[in-house]
């Protein structure tokens, strides 16, 4: 079922089951806590939003639009991006648990990831140009054929980057992690 409603400056905290996304337009709204498991964004549209400690799991992101998006302190979890729409597109990720997301030929340049546990999550030829990755914390997560150039990495762990399959110029990492980045290279450090 789609709707085509508009909210503006509003505050949800609690949304239950019969709250309809699909087609709505939100233009600076915060949702607080919100449970958005399993529900469907396709073809929303969402401008200087904010999401504050909300669990997004499993969401449909088919032809959304996220313009100046902030999630703060969220659980996302299995959800693919690649489907959002592009034009506009601007997202920002503080202190996130991502797990299972897919970020996968996207152009995420200037995103900020900063402070996030960023689990089994694709990046399979993004565009991260600028991103900033700063103390957060990786596993299992794949990193392929994308532009990592002038990324943030400090006090990031766990990471895997390949520097002959990724684009690395002028990004900044951290030690000891930073020593990661030789393991394709096959040399022995002492």
């Amino acid at each position: 079922m789609e709707n085509t409603a508009e909210y503006n400056d509003e505050v949800f905290e609690k949304i239950d089951d019969d709250f309809v996304f699909e087609g709505s337009t939100f233009t600076s709204c915060r949702f607080k806590r919100c449970e958005l498991e399993s529900i469907s964004f396709k073809n929303t549209a969402f401008s200087d939003c904010e999401f504050i400690g909300c669990n997004i799991s499993l969401v449909n992101t088919a032809g959304t639009k996220f313009h100046q998006i902030l999630f703060s302190e969220c659980k996302i979890s299995g959800v693919d991006f690649t489907g959002a729409n592009t034009f506009l597109l601007h997202l920002n990720f503080n202190k996130c648990y991502l797990q299972g997301c897919s970020f996968s030929e996207m152009k995420l340049n200037n995103t900020k990831f900063a402070g996030c546990k960023i689990a089994e999550c694709d990046y399979i030829g993004s565009s991260l140009v600028a991103a900033d990755f700063s103390n957060s914390t990786f596993s299992e997560t794949l990193f392929d054929s994308s532009d990592l150039s002038k990324a943030n990495f400090t006090d990031a762990v766990g990471y895997d980057i390949n520097p002959n399959q990724n684009k690395v110029k002028n990004a900044v990492f951290s030690m000891p992690d930073a020593m990661n980045l030789l393991k394709t290279l096959d040399i022995e450090i002492k």
